[in-house]
């Protein structure tokens, strides 16, 4: 039987880390369409990898989800940069 309780849990980290990411467009004042749907799917990502990670459903949790909506994008974007293949040019 599926636990509603979980799927609620669930549910709220993720919508939780999607506000960081809104808030976090909305105060660097982001234009640019693909940047912030870009910065809204990996906020609900990096929520979600949140939730999977801690198992610990309490209000003090949830409210580090907005955090982590706010600083992933960014921090997944640098660690792709670094590891991002160097061309080689002549």
């Amino acid at each position: 039987m599926i636990n509603m309780e979980l799927i609620w849990a669930c549910l709220l980290f993720i919508c939780n880390a999607v506000v960081g990411g809104i808030a976090y467009i909305y105060f660097r004042n982001i234009k640019k369409r693909a940047t912030i749907i870009r910065h809204i799917i990996l906020s609900a990502i990096a929520g979600y990898i949140y939730y999977i990670a801690y198992r610990n459903y309490s209000l003090p949790d949830s409210l580090v989800a907005v955090v982590i909506g706010w600083f992933a994008p960014d921090f997944i974007a640098s660690i792709m940069e670094k590891y991002k293949p160097k061309s080689k040019t002549k």
